[in-house]
C-alpha cells in the first residue's frame, strides 16, 4: 500500500479533504473543492456533493484524458486492468453519459497516467513491479490490444516506487523510480522508447532511506522539481538542494518537521501560490494540516492551517485533486 500512497503523492492526486470547511477563513482561497474517494462502495465526496464511481480496491486516477481542459473522475481497477473514466457532470457512473471503460494493465500493476511526450495530453499508463516495465498506451480510448503507438520500456525493479515527473522542466514526464532499499532515485534519460540500460543521460541520486515516502515537487516556486522524502518515523520532510548530486553532496538541503507516524503526506499548491505547501492528512481524526509558508518546522511556523473533515469511520478515504 505504501507504494500506491507514494505514487498518488507524485501524481498530484492527493490534495484536499472530505467535509465541510466553508467556514474556515482559508476555504475561499483553496484551489479546488474538498474531495475524497472511499475505498468501499466507490463513493466520491466533492465538497458537499456525493457520487458513485468505482468499487472496493479501485485506485482513483482523475485526469484530463480526453483533452477537454478539465479532469474527469476515473478509477483504475487492478483486478482486471480496466480504467473507468466517468462522463462529465455530477451524476453517478450508472446515470452518466459518455463513460469510457478501456483495458490497459493487469492485476498488480500501478497506474502512472501523465504526459510522457510533451503533447499536453494525459497518457494512460501502468508500471509493472514484477518486471519493472512501463506500459504507455497509444492515444485514444481503445483498449491496449487495439491501440497503435503503445510503448513498453524497462526502468526499475520489484520493490521500487514509480516517481514520474518533469524533473528538468522539459514539459513532459521522465520515467523514474525511487528505490527504498538504498534511497536512490533512478531518473531515465530523455528517450522514452529506450530501456534503462540503453538510455543516455540516466541519473542516479541518493535521497532518503527505507521507510520514507517520496514527495518530489517544486517547494520554492522557482520552477525546479526538488527530490524530497517524508519520513513517517519522525514526521520530517527532507528536501534536497537543486543541484544534481546526492543528498550528502548537495548544498541547500532542507529538513522540516510536519506530521507524525500514521499521517499521509499531501503536498500541493493549495492556495495558488505557484509552489507546493508542506502538508499531511491524518486518518485518525480526518484532519489536514497545511504548514505555513517557509521552511520552519510546524511548531514555529506562522500561517499553519488545519481543516477537519467531520466524522471518521473505518473506511479508508483517499484525498483527491479534481482541479
Amino acid at each position: 500500500m505504501r507504494e500506491v500512497l507514494a505514487l498518488l503523492v507524485v501524481l498530484g492526486i492527493w490534495t484536499t479533504i472530505n467535509g465541510h470547511a466553508s467556514d474556515h477563513p482559508y476555504a475561499t482561497k483553496l484551489t479546488g473543492p474538498l474531495t475524497t474517494f472511499t475505498d468501499v462502495g466507490g463513493w466520491w465526496r466533492i465538497g458537499d456533493h456525493r457520487l458513485q464511481c468505482g468499487t472496493e480496491n479501485d485506485i482513483p486516477v482523475p485526469g484530463d484524458y480526453l483533452n477537454e481542459g478539465s479532469k474527469r473522475i476515473a478509477v483504475f481497477r487492478p483486478s482486471n486492468g480496466y480504467w473507468y473514466i466517468k462522463g462529465k457532470g455530477e451524476k453517478d457512473w450508472g446515470a452518466s453519459a459518455g463513460n469510457v471503460a478501456l483495458q490497459c494493465g493487469m492485476n498488480g500493476d500501478v497506474p502512472v497516467p501523465g504526459d510522457y511526450n510533451g503533447d499536453g495530453i494525459v497518457d494512460i499508463a501502468v508500471w509493472r513491479p514484477s518486471v519493472g516495465y512501463w506500459y504507455i498506451k497509444g492515444k485514444g480510448t481503445s483498449h491496449w490490444a487495439a491501440s497503435s503507438g503503445n510503448i513498453g520500456v524497462q526502468c526499475g525493479q520489484r520493490g521500487d516506487v514509480p516517481v514520474p515527473m518533469d524533473y528538468f522542466n522539459e514539459g513532459k514526464l521522465r520515467l523514474a523510480v525511487w528505490r527504498p532499499s538504498n534511497g536512490v532515485w533512478y531518473i531515465k534519460g530523455d528517450n522514452r522508447i529506450l530501456h534503462w540500460n540503453q538510455s543516455n543521460g540516466n541519473i542516479a541520486l541518493q535521497c532518503g532511506m527505507s521507510g520514507d515516502i517520496p514527495v518530489p515537487g517544486d517547494y520554492f516556486g522557482d520552477g525546479i522539481v526538488r527530490l524530497a522524502v517524508w519520513r513517517p518515523s519522525n514526521g520530517v520532510w527532507y528536501i534536497k538542494g537543486s543541484i544534481q548530486a546526492s543528498w550528502a553532496l548537495s548544498g541547500g538541503n532542507v529538513a522540516v518537521q510536519c506530521g507524525m507516524q500514521g499521517d499521509i503526506p499531501v503536498p500541493y499548491d493549495y492556495f495558488n501560490e505557484g509552489k507546493l505547501r508542506i502538508a499531511v492528512y491524518r486518518p485518525s481524526n480526518g484532519a489536514w494540516y497545511i504548514k505555513g509558508d517557509g521552511v520552519q518546522n510546524w511548531g514555529s511556523s506562522a500561517g499553519n492551517v488545519v481543516f477537519y473533515k467531520g466524522n471518521v469511520d473505518s473506511h479508508s478515504k483517499i484525498p483527491v485533486h479534481l482541479v
